[in-house]
């Protein structure tokens, strides 16, 4: 499935889930069809952000790789800026249902925290001592022969090395992601 037959697919159980259920008063697209990096196996992730205690039972739809996932709604009010994933999925999201604009203000909110260039000078410090410490282990897996532990320690060089590159950009960390992420917001690299 395209990029635009999966957004609209997205929009389409979104419209109908939001219907059903008032609980639900906000639902993020996220992850790489948000981003706009997706492959043609990529799934939908969906976020919905339901009020406290009222978790509803959300059919998904056949024939749609989705993946739905439930929050209280009190995290976008109160969202731990610390949590790399939380604040990735939200600062790339793409808003399809939000009731009293808590999602819209969140994501404003998330973005300028990883703009911010004091946020983003702290966040660098353990990356950076990341990327340091899986480089020096790279560097005496090459000098010790084993290609199996060069070959690891080499991905997880890259890994925290392209999370260093999102952070010092504005974004928020990949994950395992990370490289993928780099080369949709800094192609030439």
């Amino acid at each position: 499935m395209d990029r635009q037959r999966k957004i609209e697919a997205a929009q389409r159980f979104a419209s109908s889930i939001s219907e059903d259920h008032q609980q639900i008063v906000a639902i993020a697209l996220g992850g790489s069809v948000a981003r706009g990096n997706d492959l043609e196996i990529s799934d939908i992730d969906l976020w919905c952000f339901v009020r406290e205690g009222a978790a509803p039972s959300i059919e998904k739809p056949p024939g749609v790789r989705l993946d739905v996932e439930q929050y209280p709604a009190s995290l976008l009010t109160r969202p731990d800026t610390d949590d790399s994933y939380f604040c990735g999925f939200i600062s790339d999201a793409r808003i399809l249902l939000d009731r009293n604009c808590l999602l819209a203000s969140c994501q404003e909110s998330i973005r300028g925290n990883l703009a911010d260039p004091e946020v983003k000078r702290a966040r660098l410090v353990p990356i950076r001592e990341s990327v340091e410490r899986n480089f020096t282990e790279f560097d005496a897996a090459i000098h010790s022969g084993d290609p199996r532990v060069a070959c690891r320690a080499s991905a997880f060089a890259a890994w925290s090395f392209s999370d260093h590159l999102l952070t010092d950009r504005g974004s928020a960390p990949g994950g395992p992601r990370g490289i993928a992420r780099l080369a949709a917001i800094w192609p030439d690299a």
